[in-house]
């Protein structure tokens, strides 16, 4: 039965309960939001970094000079890039991860082994969170009456916020895929390739087709 082949695959199973769907849907804008922050961040990023370039290289040009603040906007928003990255990444299911075995198991229990590791992968997830947390308290206690981060656009205590933000933004991801492929285990629908294809972007081939596949890969032809 494939009764999510026809629905995005981040939606999972038609039969998933509607607080399922709905955290799906959450999810879903979420990343939408993380691709749009990484856009802005990027072109932040290159506008920034080349008016600094011209500024201070070719000076005949008489550009403006460029503001104090950049250089901590262009070390920082690297940070934001990365962390929104790794959260867009998690959301369509492909972060990195070693699935030279797990491609090779039927499809029910490759969904429950990743159950387990991405339940794994979000108890690490907690730990960092709040461990980024702590760092950026104690980057606001030990930098509040520093005087010299008053002209920065991004200080260095929203720059931290990245850490907690960006691991809070990955779990949530993971605890949705994990409530998804709970779904799909439970419900007894078909995945669709998309949901099952891993970091390199490979596709699932289940039973009958896959044997078919393997032959006529490996069944020279009459052409030849």
């Amino acid at each position: 039965m494939s009764g999510g082949s026809s629905r995005a695959p981040y939606l999972g199973p038609a039969r998933a309960p509607l607080p399922l769907r709905i955290l799906a849907r959450v999810s879903r804008l979420l990343a939408l939001a993380e691709g749009a922050g990484i856009g802005l961040f990027l072109g932040a990023l290159v506008v920034l970094a080349s008016w600094q370039f011209v500024a201070r290289n070719l000076r005949p040009l008489h550009v403006p000079p460029a503001p104090l603040w950049i250089d901590s906007v262009i070390r920082h928003a690297v940070f934001f890039i990365g962390f929104l990255g790794a959260a867009f990444a998690t959301h369509v299911v492909k972060h990195l991860r070693v699935d030279a075995v797990s491609r090779l198991m039927p499809v029910r229990l490759r969904l429950s082994v990743r159950i387990l590791t991405t339940a794994f992968a979000a108890v690490v997830c907690v730990y960092l969170m709040r461990a980024g947390w702590t760092f950026h308290a104690d980057i606001v206690a030990n930098e509040a009456a520093d005087v010299s981060q008053e002209h920065e656009l991004i200080d260095a205590a929203r720059g931290t916020l990245a850490l907690p933000v960006g691991f809070a933004l990955i779990l949530f991801h993971f605890a949705v895929q994990i409530l998804l492929d709970l779904a799909w285990v439970v419900t007894g629908d078909e995945p669709p390739a998309e949901w099952l294809a891993e970091a390199h972007g490979g596709e699932i081939i289940a039973g009958d087709e896959k044997a078919e596949a393997l032959e006529t890969a490996t069944v020279p032809s009459e052409d030849l």
